[in-house]
């Protein structure tokens, strides 16, 4: 969308999740939301590993141990779950006395860091189980349950804005959205003013398959989103509770190997690598009378079948997804392919797409109202 003028925005995210508190040594960057980062892959994983005093083990043997535990690499793609999963491994080992996550920006726009801080006691002995469910203590809130075996964790996500377009759609909206019944009353020459708001809720798991790595995991939220004001599309108050994502799948995972597979199924967030080609937020709808547009709080696809298989900096993925549209103006547009990716740390990265649009009924229409098949 083309708009004129400037747009002054004042967003705040909060997030209640994963991994706790960042527990070292105050750090140079304030952590950001996790929750804006799904989908989105990671420029590093950085270890932080201190011992019982606080001192940094820069060469101790149980720092491949950890990563190896934790999963995440670079140019792994960041989800909440994910993060927690691999937390719940590291926690498992038994010279890990406390561990946790925090999510910071990096210089690659769209890559973020994941910092993993980890306390090493070789006398801390086999991890407690925590959670509220367990323990009773509201303090092990968002963890309801976390054994050597099982994880279930509460997640909540939020935003909040007000926002200022002027001119919006180049100050001549019949030449862009007129007729559409998606966007009856355009924002009109001159300033518009809205705001927007959301809100989403739900639970991520996993429980252990048998004796050796292999999880089934999953993960279900809803969310309330939604405008007021005159924004570009239109000025009536509306909000939408819908089911946002609702995906399982299985994880294998060998104990002491860098390599790992995984398989999922459902409404998940998803992007190819950096997004420039599908990006999570494309592949979404938050338009119309569903609001929250520039929010965009919806990132969870229709449906996404993935499948990843990982050896050392070597990965492969599989993908067919079908992006979520209007339900009104659905074009059943359903995507295919691979994705083979090679990444050295910072030192080198390459990468091979190849993609396939199986089924399509999208059109262009142009200004007469013609429709130009795609």
């Amino acid at each position: 969308m083309g708009r004129g003028g400037r747009i002054l925005a004042a967003v705040a995210w909060w997030s209640l999740l994963a991994g706790g508190v960042l527990a070292a040594e105050p750090a140079p960057r304030v952590p950001v939301a996790p929750v804006l980062y799904e989908g989105a892959p990671l420029a590093l994983v950085y270890l932080d590993l201190r011992d019982a005093s606080g001192v940094e083990l820069k060469d101790d043997p149980l720092r491949s141990e950890v990563l190896v535990a934790f999963g995440l690499r670079a140019a792994s793609l960041f989800t909440i779950a994910a993060a927690d999963l691999g937390l719940q491994q590291v926690r498992r080992l038994p010279s890990v006395a406390d561990a946790s996550w925090a999510l910071y920006e990096s210089s690659r726009a769209g890559e973020p860091v994941l910092a993993l801080v980890v306390k090493s006691d070789p006398s801390a002995g086999p991890a407690k189980k925590k959670g509220w469910l367990l323990t009773g203590k509201a303090r092990d809130f968002p963890t309801f349950l976390e054994t050597d075996r099982a994880l279930l964790r509460a997640q909540v996500n939020g935003g909040l804005g007000w926002y200022n377009d002027h001119n919006a759609w180049w100050g001549h909206p019949e030449d862009f959205v007129a007729g559409s019944p998606l966007f009856p009353d355009p924002a009109e020459p001159g300033w518009a003013s809205w705001g927007e708001a959301s809100v989403e809720m739900g639970l991520h798991g996993a429980v252990q398959l048998g004796s050796r790595r292999i999880f089934a995991f999953g993960n279900v939220t809803g969310v309330g989103a939604g405008s007021a004001g005159q924004d570009p599309w239109r000025s009536d108050a509306r909000l939408e509770v819908e089911l946002e994502k609702a995906y399982g799948g299985f994880l294998v995972a060998p104990k002491g190997k860098d390599m790992g597979l995984s398989v999922s199924y459902g409404r998940q967030t998803w992007q190819l690598n950096k997004g420039f080609l599908f990006s999570q937020y494309a592949g979404s709808f938050n338009a119309a009378q569903w609001g929250a547009s520039y929010i965009a709080a919806r990132t969870a696809l229709e449906r996404a079948f993935l499948a990843k298989a990982r050896w050392s900096k070597v990965s492969l993925e599989a993908f067919l997804v079908d992006p979520q549209e209007y339900f009104l103006n659905d074009s059943q547009t359903r995507y295919r392919g691979l994705n083979l990716q090679y990444k050295d740390a910072d030192r080198l990265e390459l990468g091979a797409v190849y993609y396939t649009v199986p089924r399509s009924s999208s059109t262009f229409v142009l200004p007469d109202g013609t429709r130009v098949p795609r």
